[in-house]
């Protein structure tokens, strides 16, 4: 009953021998661990892929790592694992690798990026003392002592994932009021500003738009006198005539 499960079989993506303990199954074929590790880090969904999937997603990271090589990082956040901001192509990166390049990271516009939430962990240990006789026993009240641990989540619009989790930082604070801390939260909350800023139209665009939507002023109707020149008689400016209605004078229009 086992033999199929030891059967060598082949990738359906290179065709090359996949080892007892290296077959990545597929929803209708069979990967080898070589051509999974080209897929996404964040790919998560392999076992309900088809073959075809797969092929279109290493399409699409061959085309990926040749994008890298015009990727320039302006801003970055993080230590541990990195976000690399490319400010001039709004496109950014998410990498633990000190040679960004190494991983094929994915490069991700700015406009998928559909939420991106801090979550802080707060680990909570209890600090005791020791009795009289020797024993443990609890602080009354009881004290505690605490590490808070910095999560990024990042939601993205694209055919191969929809969300990036990491930890931001790299060490652990150990007060909500200390300056590590806030340090880190400033931090989350510029990446957040940044990752989820709208391309602005540019101000040569803008004065352009101005001027478009304001029209130019439209002539207006010539006015004529208020009053004739020969008898002082009222007239109607917004109807000029030729000839004074009260005594007849021309008018000089």
């Amino acid at each position: 009953m086992f033999k199929g499960l030891f059967e060598k079989k082949n990738c359906d993506i290179c065709d090359g021998k996949i080892g007892v303990l290296g077959n990545r199954k597929l929803d209708d074929g069979n990967l080898c661990k070589d051509c999974a590790k080209k897929l996404s880090p964040f790919f998560s969904e392999r076992r309900k892929s088809t073959v075809e999937d797969i092929r279109k997603q290493l399409q699409y990271r061959e085309e990926n790592e040749k994008a890298l090589s015009n990727f320039v990082p302006t801003r970055i956040f993080g230590k541990r694992r990195r976000v690399l901001i490319d400010e001039r192509s709004r496109h950014f990166i998410v990498t633990h690798q000190q040679d960004w390049q190494r991983g094929n990271p994915d490069i991700i516009g700015l406009d998928q990026v559909t939420y991106v939430n801090l979550d802080v962990d707060e680990d909570r240990d209890e600090i005791f003392r020791e009795s009289s006789d020797g024993k443990k026993e609890s602080y009354s009240p009881p004290r505690y002592e605490y590490e808070y641990t910095f999560w990024i989540d990042i939601g993205v619009q694209s055919p191969w994932f929809d969300n990036i989790r990491f930890q931001l930082n790299d060490e652990n604070p150990r007060s909500r009021h200390d300056s590590m801390y806030r340090s880190y939260e400033r931090e989350a909350n510029e990446l957040r500003q940044t990752l989820l800023k709208r391309e602005a139209p540019a101000e040569a665009a803008q004065a352009g738009q101005a001027f478009a939507a304001t029209p130019p002023p439209e002539p207006q109707q010539a006015m004529g006198p208020k009053f004739c020149g020969s008898c002082g008689g009222s007239l109607n400016p917004m109807e000029p005539s030729k000839f004074c209605p009260n005594c007849g004078a021309p008018t000089g229009v």
